[in-house]
């Protein structure tokens, strides 16, 4: 028995997909074709209809109600047919994000994240630890304040080992932990050499670069991830290349670093060792247009949290404005990230919480 699919397995939420199955059993009737749905998501069911073609060859269509990952199971007479369950990639385009789908409350103030290999998220709080929790929003560990002596953790992003790179703004350091929380390394002091830091912000892990926004000395430097220095790029200024108070970054699929330049209220876009490509955004508050730009988030899409704003605006990789979200349910938007089933997260951190849409 076999099933051919019509479509890819990634869908667009109200977009019907169509399948046809093939059971090489032409005695067997529909009745007999069994076939459900289940969500990843929230572990819901949706049973499917199956029509019969001809001789064992089934006609399916069906359009999903949740998005998110799913596993379609497929059986004749209760027996499963090779190769299912199927997997399904339910998604939705950013114009949909309108509404939040879930907050997780109780964080005190929210700065950045990341995901690990496993999906499970890690959130800084500015006034507490590193905070661990599953995908469905369940705390499972923390990395200590009281421990470590966290002065004002920031920025936070993970390696392919799932190692954890934080930076501590007011203690001017960026700390290598491994995934249980056990401290690998420290860098950093005050000051504005190669090996010091002056407030720093957001982190961006690319192969063995780490990329940490060096706020208050208007750069961006660049370590190994065993956090010695390599370069540094950008200075001072307005123009291409430079920075004032840079906050986020973000490295793509195709090796572009993409820089929050908060105080020129824009986003720049370098190869990897800081040469100018594009600017994304400029001063204002109409579509296209950002307020102090805290996150950056880049998958086939580039999220920015827009800080003051007070909203996601959503950009495509050259620059051109798609959409915005979030007013009205986010406040002091910093963080943004997004989960492999298409997800945003944002800190909200004003609300003290992490808002899903």
């Amino acid at each position: 028995m076999t099933a051919t699919r019509s479509q890819s397995c990634s869908l667009v939420v109200t977009t019907t997909a169509s399948f046809s199955i093939n059971t090489h059993q032409p005695q067997q009737f529909s009745s007999k074709t069994k076939l459900t749905l289940r969500s990843l998501v929230d572990d819901t069911s949706q049973q499917l209809q199956a029509v019969p073609v001809r001789g064992g060859v089934y006609s399916v269509e069906y359009t999903p109600r949740i998005r998110g990952r799913h596993h379609l199971l497929i059986s004749v007479d209760d027996q499963p047919i090779p190769g299912s369950p199927f997997s399904v990639f339910v998604k939705i385009p950013p114009t949909k994000l309108d509404k939040p789908v879930r907050v997780m409350r109780g964080i005190n103030n929210p700065r950045y994240m990341a995901f690990n290999s496993s999906e499970e998220l890690i959130v800084t709080d500015f006034e507490g630890d590193v905070l661990v929790f599953d995908k469905k929003g369940k705390q499972i560990r923390s990395i200590s304040k009281s421990k470590h002596g966290f002065g004002g953790i920031s920025g936070v992003a993970v390696d392919k080992e799932d190692n954890i790179y934080v930076s501590d703004w007011s203690k001017h350091c960026v700390y290598k932990f491994n995934k249980r929380g056990d401290l690998l390394k420290r860098f950093g002091t005050i000051g504005n050499g190669p090996k010091e830091l002056n407030y720093p912000r957001g982190i961006a892990v690319a192969g063995d670069q780490v990329f940490v926004c060096d706020e208050s000395n208007h750069r961006v430097q660049v370590l190994t991830t065993e956090l010695e220095p390599v370069k540094q790029i950008g200075s001072y200024g307005t123009g291409n290349e430079h920075f004032n108070g840079p906050e986020d970054v973000a490295v793509d699929n195709e090796q572009m670093v993409y820089v929050t330049d908060y105080n020129n209220h824009r986003v720049q876009v370098l190869t990897m060792d800081g040469r100018f490509i594009r600017s994304i955004g400029k001063k204002g508050n109409g579509q296209g247009e950002l307020s102090s730009p805290c996150g950056v988030c880049v998958t086939g899409f580039v999220y920015v949290a827009d800080d003051g704003n007070k909203r996601v605006s959503v950009f495509t990789k050259d620059g051109q404005f798609v959409t915005s979200f979030g007013n009205g349910h986010i406040t002091s938007p910093r963080g943004v990230a997004v989960d492999s089933d298409g997800f945003v997260y944002v800190c909200s951190g004003s609300y003290g919480s992490v808002v899903i849409f």
